[in-house]
């Protein structure tokens, strides 16, 4: 199942959680599959071009879209100079608005998206302080005074 599938069942599940969604109902067949046909696969990490072709040929079945076809050459490839950086800036918000990989936030993106939660980094100096450190058997421990917590 895509992430757009999912996307449409939770927020159907949201709605109404006593839907069925499973395989075969009524529900996947009338609602989720013909959303998710027409959609097709995910706008933003398909290229512009082949997401045009694609919705063409949906529209007229009879076009022929192949290399240096009038059609292809001033409509599909023209538009898409046009579209495709859109595109790219659009996946790169939504990348951004999610912490499933933090590794490819910048520092800024982060502090950004804590922002939509009214969270602010504190920013301030190393402090020192006396640690107590508890432990379920008694026992002598050496912690060195260069540890840091």
């Amino acid at each position: 199942m895509s992430d757009f599938t999912n996307y449409v069942t939770q927020r159907l599940l949201t709605y109404d959680p006593t839907l069925d969604v499973s395989e075969g109902s009524v529900l996947k067949a009338i609602v989720i599959d013909p959303i998710v046909d027409t959609l097709g696969a995910d706008p933003l990490d398909t290229d512009a071009s082949q997401l045009m072709r694609s919705k063409l040929l949906e529209a007229f079945p009879d076009l022929t879209l192949g290399a240096g076809d009038a059609l292809v050459d001033i409509v599909i490839n023209a538009a898409s100079l046009f579209v495709e950086p859109y595109r790219a800036e659009l996946s790169r918000i939504a990348r951004s608005q999610s912490l499933a990989d933090p590794s490819s936030l910048s520092v800024e993106d982060i502090d950004a998206l804590a922002s939509n939660w009214a969270v602010s980094r504190i920013t301030g100096a190393r402090s020192r302080v006396t640690v107590t450190v508890t432990l379920s058997n008694l026992r002598d421990v050496s912690v060195n005074a260069g540890i840091r917590f």
